[in-house]
């Protein structure tokens, strides 16, 4: 097969590239907003001064909206890698039309997202599929922490542990944001690798 011929190939992994970059800077917008949060708790008045109510506001904001970009591309990108195994193995069991619907149908995404990645894990080697498969389960914890760190700040908005339900989640969130990058760069680099060892060589050749 010509090289021309798989040209829009593995178009998962410049996705994949770009989702990383977004999901950094997630990760350094959510560290500015605990710090803010700390240090207007420790309610210094040139901090107050530097850091105004409509500033934190807008801060978080734009946290909101790259969030939201990191999902969309998280969509994006799980298609397209979709694609990509489907292309590249001789059968894979999740077709890409699947993974919406097994991300975005309510209650239904609870089993979905973790069959996605489970299904993904089957196609590892030993070790490679404990390490996605015990991040995968952190994520699962980790969101319920987190949910319930936020409940906890929603119900007790005013109350005197407010602000640590609101920073132990926003940690929480961090944490999470971290695990899912690792499993992005692993499943990138397993694409890549039974892509090089499948057809490498017959690039070479044609």
């Amino acid at each position: 097969m010509a090289i021309n011929n798989r040209s829009n190939w593995l178009r998962s992994v410049g996705i994949s590239k770009l989702l990383i970059k977004f999901i950094y800077l997630e990760i350094i917008l959510l560290i500015i907003l605990v710090l803010l949060g700390v240090l207007l708790q420790l309610k210094l008045p040139i901090i107050e001064q530097q850091f105004p109510g409509p500033k934190i506001l807008l801060e978080y904001f734009v946290y909101l909206i790259v969030k939201l970009v990191v999902g969309v591309l998280g969509l994006v990108w799980l298609y397209r890698l979709h694609v990509d195994l489907n292309r590249i193995y001789s059968y894979y069991p999740i077709e890409p039309g699947q993974v919406l619907a097994l991300c975005l149908i309510p209650i239904y995404n609870i089993f979905g997202i973790w069959r996605i990645y489970s299904t993904f894990a089957e196609y590892l080697n030993k070790e490679e599929s404990r390490g996605l498969k015990t991040r995968l389960l952190i994520l699962y914890i980790g969101y319920v922490f987190q949910r319930g760190f936020s409940k906890a700040y929603q119900n007790n908005y005013s109350g005197d542990y407010a602000f640590y339900f609101l920073i132990i989640g926003s940690l929480v969130s961090l944490c999470l944001c971290i695990v899912f990058m690792q499993m992005i760069k692993m499943m990138r680099g397993v694409v890549i690798a039974k892509f090089r060892e499948d057809f490498y060589p017959n690039i070479e050749k044609s």
